[in-house]
């Protein structure tokens, strides 16, 4: 074991068994420029590694994140650990390869994974191995321990290409055993969606690293997965198409969209139902591809859409999407007049009676429910906010705190402060400060300056609330972050 000469200063131990499994069990050193010798001898020169863009493909060799331990049972917080499988009929070499979101860690130079192979990464190498065992194919460990609460990892290869993004969640409609009661997350099938909740099971046992899956192969008979709504920012009156991809292993009898539309001065919306298609006509662009559409008609300005999906096959088996148990049980878009601006625009949207609520509690903490749309569209719904601050609440600009749902953070964040900097005539100290204090290696926090519409009648140059600094709250995300 070695300290491997890499930014992550990560230790690197691969065992032979990890990076083909016909070489037996010596464990080798990793290190940048040497070659790995021992009872497997498995350093090639370049030219004769095996890559899967070696015949001139784009796109990168089918690797994928095969389990995640991000939630051991006690007594073993740092028995956590996340495992590749090469999917691929020949090895990979992951030199260059690395964690670049959730966790951080580069494989080093000469690693391999053999065809068909595991590997892994983990937090605490000792730990490991006291708990899953020695002789395991593991590469060394990362950086920054795995959330309990659900992150997005982002896995880059040697050319910085993204090979995989992946938001796991502790809650349905992810396997919630897998959050603290001793089971890891496997995938079932390492060419499903990997996006797709359902792709994943709870381990039967305290995880399988290193080993096949205990799970592999039990493929739900159907799951929905990756909806959209297109365009992401409609207009007033703009036909909006809606998509979801439909994964299933019979046929497919039916997918419908119920949908609710919720006018800027109505409390509850109305509601109802259409079949989608995957026939190539209409919104759809290609048949038979289970991508599923259906278009839903213009509505008028400041109008929330509301969107789920279920789907049924032949045999009855049923889908729903997003699962009704999740924090945020639906999926939505917001039309408006999206003005150009070249400040980030932010809407908030609230109806008519959580706004009078609002009102009628200026100076407490409680909450009332919203949505929030970002600059790019992406409506997070059935979030909470408030107003915040002391004095700043007397004031007719007042700043708010926002509070997003496990399920759909906002660039990961869970909260974040927007300060109406009411006592600042430049309306940019604070975002300054920040800067200057990321500027000195000093601890800070995030913040920019933002444009924020608000779908209320609040003062006379409406939808227009006012400019406003977006800060980070320091709290226990903050803290993994720097």
């Amino acid at each position: 074991m070695i300290t491997a000469p890499h930014p992550n200063r990560a230790r690197s131990i691969v065992p032979d068994s990890a990076l083909n499994p016909t070489h037996g069990p010596a464990f080798h050193a990793v290190r940048a420029g040497f070659p790995r010798l021992g009872t497997g001898f498995l350093f090639l020169p370049l030219f004769f590694l095996f890559s899967a863009w070696a015949n001139g493909s784009e796109a990168p060799p089918h690797v994928v994140i095969n389990e995640i331990m991000y939630h051991p049972a006690d007594p073993n917080p740092d028995a956590e650990y996340v495992e590749l499988y090469n999917a691929e009929d020949a090895d990979v070499d992951l030199t260059g390869w690395r964690f670049t979101r959730g966790i951080s860690f580069t494989f080093p130079e000469g690693t391999v994974i053999g065809k068909h192979g595991y590997l892994v990464v983990c937090r605490d190498v000792a730990v490991f191995f006291s708990v899953y065992g020695t002789g395991l194919p593991v590469a060394g460990e990362y950086l920054h321990g795995l959330s309990n609460a659900g992150e997005k990892l982002r896995l880059r290869d040697g050319e910085d290409r993204v090979v995989q993004d992946l938001d796991y969640l502790d809650e349905p409609p992810w396997p919630p055993e897998a959050d603290g009661d001793g089971p890891s997350l496997e995938l079932v099938d390492p060419f499903l969606d990997t996006d797709d909740p359902y792709s994943w099971r709870a381990s039967t046992g305290a995880g399988t690293p290193g080993r096949k899956n205990s799970t592999a192969g039990l493929r739900r008979p159907i799951s929905l997965a990756d909806p959209h709504s297109i365009p992401d920012k409609p207009s007033p009156g703009e036909e909006v198409a809606i998509t979801v991809k439909v994964n299933h292993t019979s046929p497919v009898r039916s997918v419908t969209l119920w949908y609710e539309i919720v006018l800027k001065d109505e409390d509850t919306g109305s509601t109802g139902s259409i079949a989608m298609a995957d026939d190539g006509a209409g919104p759809d662009e290609t048949a038979g591809d289970d991508i599923w559409t259906c278009s839903l008609p213009g509505q008028p300005a400041m109008t929330l859409v509301r969107y789920r999906f279920e789907a049924e096959t032949e045999n009855g088996d049923v889908a729903l999407l997003p699962h009704p148990e999740a924090a945020t049980p639906n999926r939505a878009y917001f039309v408006a007049d999206y003005v150009e601006s070249p400040l980030k625009l932010w809407w908030l949207v609230m109806t008519p009676s959580a706004y009078e609520a609002l009102q009628s509690h200026v100076f407490t903490d409680d909450y009332e429910p919203a949505a929030f749309v970002s600059d790019t569209g992406k409506v997070y719904d059935r979030i909470k906010v408030r107003y915040r601050g002391v004095w700043a609440r007397y004031a007719a600009k007042k700043s708010w705190k926002i509070v997003f749902n496990s399920d759909r953070l906002f660039r990961r964040q869970k909260r974040i402060n927007l300060n109406a900097t009411m006592w600042d005539p430049s309306g940019i100290r604070e975002r300054l400060a920040y800067e200057m204090y990321k500027e000195l290696g000093a601890l800070s926090l995030k913040a920019e300056l933002v444009r924020v519409h608000f779908n209320r009648d609040v003062r006379s140059y409406n939808p227009f609330l006012g400019l406003y600094t977006a800060i980070e709250q320091a709290d226990s995300r903050w803290v993994r972050r720097v």
